[in-house]
């Protein structure tokens, strides 16, 4: 059962795709790799049927900084980055490691 009030860790790397926020819009995404050990929060509900979750790092600043360069991160407007992570990588590939 996956809990929204929970924070996940990585125990393996997972591909996911990377989506950068703005003030009105999200980027198409980028894909990437998010290293094992990295934690994250669900920042969206999901509905029953949903393949993808939408996920916040947490203290993810230096993985942010590999994949957007800073010219762009510092463009008025620029809001961070999102994870959209597939359900089943949450499921088998994250453990719950605390209560956000």
């Amino acid at each position: 059962m996956i809990n929204i009030k929970y924070e996940y860790k990585t125990i393996r790397d997972i591909p996911v795709t990377i989506l950068t926020r703005w003030e009105e819009k999200v980027s198409n995404g980028t894909e990437a790799i998010l290293p094992i050990n990295s934690r994250l929060k669900i920042s969206l509900d999901y509905n029953p049927g949903d393949q993808y979750l939408r996920c916040d790092l947490i203290n993810g600043c230096d993985f942010e900084k590999s994949l957007i360069p800073d010219a762009e991160r510092k463009k008025p407007g620029y809001g961070g980055i999102s994870i959209s992570l597939k359900l089943s990588d949450l499921k088998t590939h994250c453990v719950p490691v605390s209560m956000h």
